[in-house]
């Protein structure tokens, strides 16, 4: 029989954020934390799933402490970005948001309200109504931007 715990909500990751907390510490921008060294801290390697859902909590744990985004390089390891890049990392995250924003208004609005009960009709139409507004918002600072630019 083996001396395993058994964790409903799976194997915690705080002790190995821990680990990678205690060897970096707080990275400084342009800082590169090689996948491999990380991979031996952590005693996981580079392959498992478990490696990602580690360093994911890490990530978070960095910028939620200290402000640093913890970006990738591939086939290099992690990096501290610096402005630029965190800001490219932002724009791509905010450009995805807004496609997703845009998918499920689609949903939404394909819904039969005739099939809804009244409070759920106010649950659809108040989402239509916020994403449609985002879905605009967007659309025109994109016709800002591209105006501002052409001067």
């Amino acid at each position: 029989m083996s001396n395993s715990k058994m964790y409903f909500g799976g194997v915690p990751t705080e002790p190995d954020v821990r680990r990678l907390l205690n060897k970096y510490g707080c990275p400084q921008q342009g800082q590169v934390m090689n996948y491999e060294e990380v991979a031996t801290v952590i005693g996981i390697r580079k392959q498992d799933s478990r490696f990602k859902t580690v360093t994911n909590a890490w990530r978070k744990a960095i910028y939620s402490s200290y402000n640093i985004v913890i970006g990738t390089r591939p086939g290099v390891g992690f990096v501290a970005l610096q402005e630029p890049e965190r800001l490219d990392y932002g724009s791509r995250k905010f450009r995805h948001g807004i496609r997703q924003i845009k998918r499920s208004h689609g949903v939404i609005s394909g819904c039969d309200e005739m099939k809804l009960t009244p409070e759920q009709r106010g649950h659809k139409q108040h989402d239509e109504m916020v994403s449609a507004h985002l879905i605009l918002a967007g659309r025109l600072e994109a016709r800002r931007l591209q105006s501002s630019n052409k001067k």
